[in-house]
């Protein structure tokens, strides 16, 4: 199954690790630091022209990660995953 992510980004739900609430602001040193590295390393993306609510960390099977900021919010994307798996 896949996620749309917003502005025509879509990912594969499997991949997906976690998605989380930037709410305005990064709320701790190291998730501000995660996503510096993750920028210099060219593992970003931005789905949508709008202002980032959220940022989905995936994986592939080889073990490369990738970070894109959405302007979906979480709870919206976390409920669509949800309605893909089945689970509440």
């Amino acid at each position: 199954m896949y996620l749309h992510a917003g502005g025509g980004v879509i990912l594969r739900d499997s991949d997906i690790l976690g998605i989380f609430d930037l709410d305005g602001k990064i709320t701790t040193p190291d998730t501000a630091e995660f996503l510096r590295r993750a920028e210099r390393n060219g593992e970003t993306s931005l789905a949508g022209d709008d202002l980032p609510k959220c940022f989905i960390l995936s994986a592939d099977g080889k073990g490369s990660q990738h970070v894109t900021f959405s302007c979906i919010s979480a709870g919206v994307l976390a409920n669509r995953g949800d309605a893909l798996t089945g689970i509440k």
